[in-house]
């Protein structure tokens, strides 16, 4: 898959993501935002983040991320 096709994929979640409001504004805006979408592997999404905050937020919240009608677990031991 591309790179572009990947980064069209995760605008797409980031966007219900946002629209769910399962975050506050301010932490969607400040960390889940900045986030990008590696690569998808064996049903694993691999998310790139820029510090240690955001890797936090999504360790804590292990929740399934929905794109594009199926769920992938983030499996946080393997997000780098």
């Amino acid at each position: 898959m591309s790179t572009m096709s990947y980064a069209s994929i995760w605008n797409e979640t980031l966007q219900k993501i946002q629209e769910s409001n399962y975050f506050d504004s301010h932490t969607f805006n400040s960390w889940i935002s900045k986030t990008t979408l590696f690569k998808i592997e064996d049903n694993i999404a691999y998310v790139a983040y820029r510090s240690t905050i955001t890797f936090s937020i999504l360790k804590k919240q292990k929740e399934k991320v929905f794109l594009r009608g199926y769920f992938f677990s983030v499996n946080v031991d393997n997000i780098w």
